[in-house]
């Protein structure tokens, strides 16, 4: 019982710390706060309570991706699988994006996640940065389903597409969820306008002008 007690204590600290990093990160961005300061907004009297659970900061920010990312690859999975064996590019769009406008509905700080994500972008931190087909392999074949779709573009072409509709999604759902913020009435008003323009704007630049 007491062996049980101490793990649920390291959790509950743990967890106190993610949540606390995440709300400043998503605020200020990553190089804005340190770790110490982390530490003292979270009410921990060991400066090393950090640390002891992720390490670093690097480690902390993976912590974070490892906590919100199952939940989206998971959503993104099973819309790929109600596709069929040939989605479109408009079904591609809806798999990449849809699954991140759910997090705007997670209690547990999905729009905090969305805003620190945009703040990651580029960034030498940023967890995404390797990604490869190890880690998400979902995210691995739908761009190999874009690159079998516009065979016809260069390499070079289908990366900077890729790498324009990370930085709209990113920067723009950030955007939407700070003006959800100042105006909550907002998102049950616009919420399907905003699904529209970005399904709309991400499926152009995936097909570039491609007929199905």
């Amino acid at each position: 019982m007491a062996a049980n007690s101490r793990e649920a204590a390291k959790e509950r600290t743990r967890a106190k710390i993610l949540s606390t990093a995440l709300r400043l990160m998503a605020a200020r961005g990553v190089d804005s706060v340190s770790l110490n300061e982390i530490v003292k907004a979270s009410g921990q009297g060991n400066a090393s309570a950090l640390n002891y659970h992720f390490g670093n900061k690097a480690g902390l920010l993976q912590a974070i991706f490892d906590k919100y990312r199952p939940g989206i690859q998971q959503r993104r999975q099973k819309l790929m699988n109600s596709f069929g064996p040939n989605p479109g590019f408009e079904d591609i769009a809806r798999a990449i994006i849809l699954p991140m406008i759910d997090e705007l509905d997670n209690p547990d700080q999905g729009p905090a996640y969305l805003k620190m994500l945009s703040k990651l972008d580029r960034h030498a931190l940023d967890p995404s940065a390797a990604e490869d087909e190890r880690y998400y392999p979902l995210m691995s074949e739908l761009a190999s389903l874009v690159s079998e779709k516009v065979s016809r573009m260069s390499p070079a072409e289908r990366l900077l597409r890729m790498r324009t509709i990370r930085s709209l999604i990113l920067h723009n759902l950030a955007d939407y969820c700070y003006q959800i913020e100042e105006e909550s009435q907002k998102d049950a008003e616009c919420r399907e306008i905003f699904i529209d323009i970005m399904v709309g704007s991400i499926t152009s630049i995936l097909s570039g002008g491609a007929l199905e």
